[in-house]
């Protein structure tokens, strides 16, 4: 939950004729960025759950290893990853463990969110990109059930809070009305 919402800031764009909304960029700065990624498939619905409730047009949470100068960005959904392959062209996918739900994409070098993350999403969206070119093929996407209840690790020296009994649903699964 912490490290969602923890360095998360809010960019609103108003784009006339093109995109119109918030965007959420989260940062976790770590020495050892295996110890993150270990946990994205805790990560995404809580992801989810955030964007959801700031109605959040896009999410965007970076890992960036602060002793390595190396960052990830993980991509919760269709919309993110769409955005970010446009705004840093070439920044391969990373491979996805069996059954996993995380998107992770390389980011490289690129660590600083005032100076490599928001200028190439914001020039991005300027030059045209727009969530509605591809929201109606978005049925690959997922979805959070339940989002849970939220709880206090008692066994954690630090009193990590942590999401207890999320449910996290393929969107092409979900019944229709």
């Amino acid at each position: 939950v912490g490290l969602v919402n923890g360095d998360q800031k809010s960019f609103s764009f108003d784009i006339p004729g093109g995109f119109s909304g918030d965007i959420g960029f989260a940062v976790v700065e770590t020495t050892d960025h295996a110890v993150i990624v270990d946990r994205v498939d805790e990560l995404v619905p809580e992801m989810i759950i955030c964007k959801n409730q700031r109605k959040y047009s896009i999410l965007f949470l970076a890992i960036v290893n602060i002793v390595k100068m190396h960052s990830y960005l993980l991509l919760c959904g269709r919309p993110e990853q769409n955005l970010a392959e446009n705004a840093f062209q070439g920044a391969p996918l990373l491979e996805q463990k069996e059954g996993s739900v995380a998107v992770l994409m390389d980011l490289g070098n690129r660590v600083s969110r005032k100076k490599d993350f928001i200028p190439a999403i914001t020039s991005t969206i300027k030059g045209g990109w727009s969530k509605s070119k591809f929201e109606r093929a978005e049925s690959g996407g997922f979805e959070v059930k339940d989002a849970g209840t939220l709880s206090i690790d008692p066994s954690d020296p630090y009193g990590k809070i942590q999401r207890n009994n999320s449910v996290l649903i393929r969107k092409s699964q979900m019944p229709t009305a």
